[in-house]
């Protein structure tokens, strides 16, 4: 019996986890073939949509939620340059900001050991 996985995402509503219920049984239904495909096992879980903004609370920093998308978003880490901008303080340059030392380098002299 083949196995597959399918993976099923709606906005959270009052009836959502019901509506993706029935979206499965209907793609179940659908399938031909001489074995009834059967659900094994289902995983649900509703993301939040928690803080729409940054905080600062003395030296706590409260980001907002990441959207939900399959896809990284660079503004993601926006946020995250103001906190280090207030964490930094006048040390902070915008030249600095997620620039790291190359580490090649390094990692050469480990291997010739």
């Amino acid at each position: 019996m083949p196995i597959g996985i399918l993976y099923l995402t709606t906005l959270t509503t009052r009836d959502s986890q019901e509506e993706l219920h029935k979206a499965l049984q209907s793609f179940l239904e659908a399938v031909t073939g001489e074995q009834i495909p059967q659900c094994l096992f289902k995983l649900h879980y509703e993301q939040g949509r928690g803080s729409v903004a940054s905080r600062t609370d003395g030296s706590i920093f409260t980001f907002p939620n990441v959207a939900p998308s399959l896809a990284f978003d660079d503004a993601t880490l926006d946020p995250i340059k103001v906190a280090w901008e207030i964490a930094m303080g006048e040390e902070a340059t915008t030249l600095e900001y997620l620039v790291f030392p190359d580490r090649e380098a390094v990692f050469d002299d480990e291997m010739s050991d």
